[in-house]
């Protein structure tokens, strides 16, 4: 996505009063003057997070669209993406957090995940 591209999606999607976290990505370094507040996350000095500030949510949204299309849809025609994109972008509002695991790496270092249940859909 190019400068432009991401600039205009910002400007016509997300309210200005919101506060834009970004990471270091080249098209986002000089986007969002016009948000009320705005942080960024160094990756390139291993900051992934800062107090509430991180982009996880962005990246992890991504990485579902990626595993959705690949493991379920497997194909996405570019006139139907919105609708693709909506069915993942609901599945991904629908989701509660039911609790955390505790998990360990193969360096055996001790990480928490959380555990995400669906709610249940009104009848």
């Amino acid at each position: 996505m190019s400068e432009h591209e991401a600039r205009r999606v910002l400007d016509e999607t997300v309210d200005p009063s919101a506060h834009l976290m970004r990471d270091e990505w080249k098209s986002f370094m000089s986007i969002g003057e016009a948000f009320a507040a705005r942080d960024t996350v160094r990756h390139s000095e291993r900051e992934y997070a800062r107090g509430a500030v991180h982009s996880n949510s962005t990246e992890g949204f991504d990485n579902r669209v990626r595993r959705t299309v690949a493991g379920v849809f497997h194909h996405i025609s570019p006139p139907h993406a919105d609708l693709y994109l909506n069915e993942i972008g609901f599945r991904w509002s629908q989701r509660v957090l039911a609790g955390h695991a505790r998990r360990r790496t193969r360096k055996e270092r001790e990480v928490v995940k959380p555990l995400w249940s669906r709610i249940t859909p009104a009848l």
